[in-house]
């Protein structure tokens, strides 16, 4: 692993360590094969890669769902909801590029219309620094 994935996965763990992390969700390629390079990375958190592409191998986990593109909005949230049962979400999305505005005009609707008992806290277009301190 390289060293600054290596400060990444440190770094998140102390950010997060006393804190409850109840789901990981990645999207892309790229987050789908750092989070599996995170060996070890709370190994009793149910994860979610959304997107990962064609070439994934999903990690052996009894708390793993993988869905994949041209996915059905309201089956993946209802199984995200399902593995879980939240009370809460965070959307994080950057609305400026085609995947983000793609998210926003499937998901939120899907979101809002289905589980209504969801609270709902968006964060978009927020820029890394703040997120970070976020």
């Amino acid at each position: 692993m390289k060293y600054s994935k290596k400060v990444m996965k440190l770094y998140l763990q102390q950010k997060y360590q006393n804190r409850k992390i109840d789901i990981i969700v990645t999207q892309s390629v790229s987050a789908a094969a750092l989070l599996t390079e995170f060996y070890g990375f709370f190994p009793d958190v149910p994860k979610i890669y959304l997107e990962p592409g064609a070439n994934f191998t999903v990690p052996e986990s009894i708390n793993t769902v993988t869905i994949n593109a041209k996915l059905d909005y309201k089956q993946a949230t209802q199984d995200a909801v399902n593995l879980i049962n939240p009370k809460e979400l965070i959307v994080i999305l950057d609305t400026t590029n085609d995947m983000g505005r793609n998210f926003y005009q499937n998901l939120l609707p899907v979101i809002g219309n289905d589980f209504p008992h969801l609270r709902i806290e968006k964060w978009f277009d927020v820029p890394t620094e703040t997120l970070i301190n976020k």
